[in-house]
């Protein structure tokens, strides 16, 4: 998988900047799996990141020099 793959779900994407209610409850339906399915391939990017990261041995903040620390201290909800 590729970041392109990730960033080419304009479906989910435009579900960013669209109200909801406006939305017919097939399209609800619709977009329900196709949500699940672009955070799986999100959850699987950040897997391979962070195996990467850690092949490396890449210190990502001297305030934490190891990766898992880093990790759960990092504030974008990791």
């Amino acid at each position: 998988m590729g970041i392109g793959e990730i960033r080419g779900d304009e479906q989910t994407a435009a579900l960013l900047d669209t109200e909801l209610w406006q939305l017919s409850d097939a399209q609800l339906i619709e977009a329900i799996p196709a949500v699940t399915e672009q955070i799986h391939r999100l959850q699987a990017l950040r897997v391979s990141l962070v195996g990467e990261t850690d092949h490396r041995r890449v210190v990502p903040d001297p305030a934490h020099p190891a990766l898992k620390h880093w990790l759960a201290n990092t504030p974008a909800g990791m």
